[in-house]
């Protein structure tokens, strides 16, 4: 994972990401989606990990951004 969590094409850093979230690397995995703008899969990682000083960080990232869409998306999915 990471081998190819710096190759050039996303599709390759997205198998970087599962292969994180797979091993229960999780702010690794939502790093890295979020630098790819993966929401969804940031989102997704997230509510599976259950932990809640990680959902508060991607609430804070996407406040910081502004992205209302985001926001709700996290709120909805991991609470």
């Amino acid at each position: 994972a990471q081998r190819i969590e710096k190759h050039e094409l996303l599709e390759f850093r997205r198998i970087a990401a599962t292969l994180y979230k797979n091993n229960k690397r999780w702010e690794e995995s939502i790093n890295l989606s979020k630098a790819d703008r993966m929401f969804k899969d940031a989102i997704d990682t997230t509510a599976e990990s259950r932990q809640m000083d990680q959902a508060e960080g991607l609430l804070k990232f996407f406040v910081d951004a502004a992205d209302k869409e985001g926001f709700c998306a996290t709120l909805y999915t991991c609470y």
